[in-house]
């Protein structure tokens, strides 16, 4: 598959040309600051004999993702790398001690996920923020055909954005949150720019992986895969996001496309050796 690259590059590096994609692809999530998160399908799994999974470690150590309503694992699923299947009837993963880096009022964040969506059930939870009540609420989510984010702070002030077209295919989902704003892009392609998604103090006390979870309830859960998700507490600039997006790109063999300044310059990715 041919993965093309738009870079927009502001100046030229004296004596080295232009930053090249393959040094773009060496910056792994671990290399960029604020790094909270990160989980790898490849990486801290622990399951049974069926391959259902328990416990979901991410790689900084910090969180492990718990369950008793198991996913399942799949072996070489995308590009010989393994994935999460959620069959939307009631799996899940949480990972409840993340939500206290993001509680309070107008906390940034960043979450790059590599995920595909199965078709057929409809409003679907891919990461979600709850609390010990119906408010308050964070998801990115899947509603109908489109992708959607829906934030509710503790007096259930709400607001929901919606944008693109939901497909089968795997994507890299990109959800980048000001605190008061947010932008998401689809494999390097915007689907939100800069919307409105501020409201009051949000008390978030849980956090769950294939649904949302409040007080003592589970629901909208997703219908897919997922291989990889990357989280940090502030938001990343468009050239970071740009180099985890690019690293993900060629790992999971996905077609992106990146926009970044004012002139493009093409790079065809199949030109490159394969990242490794």
């Amino acid at each position: 598959m041919k993965i093309l690259i738009f870079l927009f590059i502001p100046f030229l590096f004296s004596g080295l040309g232009l930053k090249s994609p393959l040094y773009a692809s060496e910056t792994k999530p671990n290399n960029i600051d604020s790094l909270k998160s990160w989980w790898c399908a490849d990486y801290g799994i622990t399951k049974d004999g069926s391959d259902d999974i328990s416990a979901w470690l991410d790689k900084t150590g910090n969180y492990n993702a718990t369950t008793s309503n198991k996913p399942h694992w799949h072996d070489k699923q995308i590009n010989g790398y393994p994935a999460i299947g959620f069959s939307g009837n009631g799996e899940y993963l949480t990972a409840n001690n993340l939500s206290s880096l993001f509680t309070g009022s107008d906390k940034p964040f960043t979450m790059i996920i590599v995920m595909a969506h199965n078709d057929g059930i409809g409003n679907e939870v891919v990461l979600g923020f709850g609390g010990d009540g119906p408010s308050p609420r964070h998801h990115i989510d899947i509603n109908s055909n489109n992708y959607r984010l829906l934030r509710r702070d503790d007096s259930n002030v709400l607001k929901s954005i919606s944008g693109g077209s939901t497909n089968t295919s795997w994507i890299i989902r990109s959800h980048i949150f000001s605190g008061t704003t947010i932008t998401e892009y689809i494999n390097g392609e915007t689907i939100i720019n800069n919307q409105d998604l501020d409201v009051g103090i949000a008390t978030f006390t849980k956090f769950a992986i294939g649904c949302i979870h409040y007080a003592t309830t589970y629901t909208a859960y997703f219908y897919g895969f997922i291989s990889e998700i990357v989280i940090y507490n502030r938001v990343i600039t468009d050239f970071e996001r740009l180099e985890i997006e690019t690293y993900l790109a060629l790992k999971y063999n996905i077609e992106i496309e990146r926009y970044i300044r004012d002139n493009p310059i093409f790079y065809e990715w199949d030109k490159f050796p394969e990242w490794k």
